[in-house]
């Protein structure tokens, strides 16, 4: 069957009996002119037992909450643009109310019209359908084949009927009655079966909304852009809406190649109105934020790890030790933070699994005076969970048990958009794959906290070398830290105006004061690590990251100055593979070489700027090249040593090949080394299994010396204490 209502599959019927039984709403959850979302838990039964081919009664018309005064801006402008102008665009920050908006702007524009919002996802749909019941509008979803199953997780499937079938849609709108507003709620990925429905009918959509429109942007013709096609998708009116706009430009090489870029006022239209993060945070719609950078040294993160499960974990790149670096970065924040409501982002579902099912007892092992205060309850989430599974976790996260603290996990399944509660901080695990996703992220911490003391804190765990020497040189360690600085300026202009002059101020100033970082970076080092020199080290560097004048966007003394210490390192090292932090003289070539990457990457450097790195010996795909250095280096050692049996702390040149030893080792049991990789080694005769008197100096595994593990949920650990 291809169109759905509450009583149109087993499987719908199953869930309706789990979302009474366990997520059914109390009277008390009425909306409230309060939230900035305008998000309603009210239950509505209208159409419930209808089936879809019949009329369904529109959802009860109610009051939308009032709207805050930056939201009647953005309403003003909206109505003012569709006035005059079919397409356009409205850039609001993360958490400030964007579908409420909505709501209101539609009930000026068309009232009596046909509106269709198009949601990246199932569960926006679900969200967006809560915030605009009060609007009374005869509604529908619509979702493709392959995410019909997830309906009733995330829609409320006592609402309104869900489709797929075309056939059925445009039944739908020709029965739909013409004197109230009808509203098709949908996925992008459904956009064309819309589309198709709204031209059997004859008809066309008075007002478009594009929900998380820069979901949208990227190469021309692939499905989410469709949306933008009136060929595809018939519109009067486009209003597209994003915390993050996306710029693309064509890679260097397919200038052919078509692109949806939100700069193109002929796609995504002109911007009708903007509230950038740093606005809603000075008015105090949104809450301030600093960046916590807590340092961890390898060798006590593998003590605590030994010290838990007598773990043969002795390498930097074994994920056990890098979860025990973020959790006792974790503890050690909440301790000092008084944090009781946290949302760690990791890479992989696994992971995220792993860090739940742990923290407490890597909590159990610091010393009483260094543990938070209160019962510990952890969390994870992900994508396959049922929508009451989700909400158990969510329900701790917004009201701690015994008053204590909550840690939920996960990878995206709590990303952008999703509405989730007001939290005290996140944790960023690893770099994230772009600037948006970063703001995406941070955007979960930025949400009025009631309970919270008005500042968000975004964490950002770092593994120290055992070396402080070192720390500067920590190239993977800082690119967290620095991506968020990043992202952050480019939507916060307090925080680039503060960067901006601290950056002047560290290269112009001539007396011996220490440059300093904005006062909403806080670095936490232990001892040793943040001597004058090292801080002073680190500091310029942060800053030098974060100026954006030393980015290649067109032709400059900057770009010149670049490529001139860029043939001068390739002319010394005979390759372009700096290490991120490298100078060479005054100039920041690492960090130069990187952005010029990443701009390689996101296709804004000019077809000059491409040949001229290429005649320099760049390699775009900066993994490949650090493979065949890792090679030459296992090369080398084999013609000098006739083996590859390689001690654990032995340095070829500036390559820890002992410990990548160890870690390919440990990546092949995994399934992680390419088969050309292993191939390479191979032929060299690499060792991939030690033998038991090299692996008992290797490794230190003691099962007997394990601990009992402790209880992993809240419902098993003892009332008032933290686990």
């Amino acid at each position: 069957m291809s169109s759905l209502s509450c009583r149109s599959t087993p499987l719908i019927s199953r869930l309706r009996r789990l979302h009474d039984d366990h997520v059914s709403p109390s009277p008390s959850d009425a909306l409230s002119a309060a939230d900035g979302n305008g998000l309603s838990a009210v239950s509505v039964r209208a159409g419930a037992d209808t089936p879809p081919n019949r009329a369904v009664a529109a959802q009860p018309t109610g009051r939308l909450p009032v709207l805050r005064p930056y939201q009647a801006e953005a309403v003003e402008a909206i109505v003012r643009g569709a006035a005059s102008a079919g397409r356009g665009q409205v850039i609001a920050a993360c958490g400030t109310g964007k579908t409420l908006v909505a709501a209101h702007a539609a009930t000026r524009v068309c009232a009596r019209g046909l509106v269709v919002i198009a949601c990246p996802s199932l569960a926006l749909v679900g969200q967006t359908l809560r915030v605009w019941r009060p609007v009374g509008a005869h509604t529908m979803a619509v979702c493709s084949d392959d995410t019909v199953a997830d309906v009733a997780g995330y829609v409320d499937v006592l609402s309104c009927p869900v489709m797929t079938d075309v056939d059925d849609i445009t039944a739908w709108l020709r029965r739909a009655p013409a004197d109230q507003m009808r509203l098709l709620a949908v996925t992008n990925a459904s956009a064309n079966r819309v589309g198709a429905a709204l031209r059997a009918a004859g008809m066309t959509a008075d007002l478009l909304i594009i929900d998380e429109a820069h979901r949208t942007a990227g190469v021309a013709g692939r499905l989410y852009g469709r949306v933008h096609d009136d060929a595809v998708l018939p519109a009067r009116v486009r209003l597209n809406m994003t915390a993050t706009p996306r710029i693309v430009t064509s890679r260097p090489g397919q200038e052919g190649v078509d692109v949806l870029s939100m700069d193109d006022p002929q796609v995504f239209g002109p911007v009708w109105h903007r509230y950038p993060f740093g606005r809603a945070i000075g008015e105090g719609w949104l809450d301030d934020f600093r960046v916590v950078v807590i340092g961890v040294t390898s060798r006590d993160a593998l003590t605590s790890l030994q010290a838990a499960d007598g773990t043969g974990v002795t390498a930097v790149g074994d994920a056990p030790l890098r979860t025990a670096v973020v959790q006792t970065a974790l503890l050690r924040a909440a301790r000092e933070f008084g944090l009781r409501r946290v949302l760690v982002f990791t890479t992989r579902v696994g992971d995220s699994r792993e860090f739940a099912r742990t923290l407490g007892r890597t909590a159990s092992l610091l010393p009483a005076e260094h543990r938070p205060v209160g019962r510990l309850t952890t969390g994870h989430v992900d994508g396959q969970q049922t929508l009451a599974q989700r909400q158990i976790n969510l329900d701790h996260l917004a009201d701690p048990p015994d008053d204590g603290w909550t840690v939920i996990s996960s990878v995206r399944a709590l990303g952008e958009g999703v509405d989730v509660p007001a939290v005290d901080a996140i944790v960023l695990t690893r770099p994230m794959r772009s600037p948006v996703q970063v703001v995406q992220t941070v955007g979960r911490a930025l949400r009025r906290n009631p309970a919270g003391t008005g500042t968000a804190t975004i964490l950002v765990p770092l593994l120290l070398p055992d070396d402080p020497a070192q720390l500067p040189h920590a190239d993977d360690e800082w690119e967290t830290v620095l991506q968020v600085l990043w992202a952050m300026r480019a939507h916060d202009e307090t925080l680039a105006a503060d960067l901006d002059i601290r950056h002047r101020d560290a290269h112009t100033s001539h007396d011996t004061r220490q440059p300093r970082l904005p006062e909403r970076v806080l670095l936490r080092m232990p001892e040793g690590y943040l001597t004058d020199t090292l801080l002073r080290h680190v500091t310029v560097r942060i800053l030098d990251h974060a100026d954006p004048h030393r980015l290649v966007a067109r032709p400059s003394s900057a770009w010149a100055t670049g490529i001139a210490a860029a043939r001068a390192f390739h002319e010394r090292e005979g390759h372009l593979d700096a290490p991120r932090f490298h100078r060479e003289g005054d100039f920041d070539l690492g960090g130069f070489i990187h952005y010029c990457r990443g701009r390689y990457r996101s296709r804004q450097l000019t077809p000059d700027q491409v040949r001229t790195l290429e005649d320099l010996g760049i390699n775009w795909r900066v993994h490949d090249s650090r493979w065949q250095r890792h090679l030459a280096a296992f090369a080398a050692f084999h013609r000098r040593e006739g083996h590859l049996r390689v001690p654990r702390d032995h340095r070829e040149g500036d390559i820890q090949l002992g410990n990548l030893s160890h870690n390919l080792r440990r990546q092949r049991k995994l399934g992680r080394v390419p088969a050309d990789r292993i191939a390479a080694l191979d032929a060299m005769g690499f060792p991939w299994t030690l033998h038991p008197p090299r692996r008992h100096h290797t490794t230190h595994t003691n099962p007997a010396a394990r601990p009992p593990t402790p209880p992993t949920t809240a419902q098993h650990t003892p009332r008032g204490r933290t686990r």
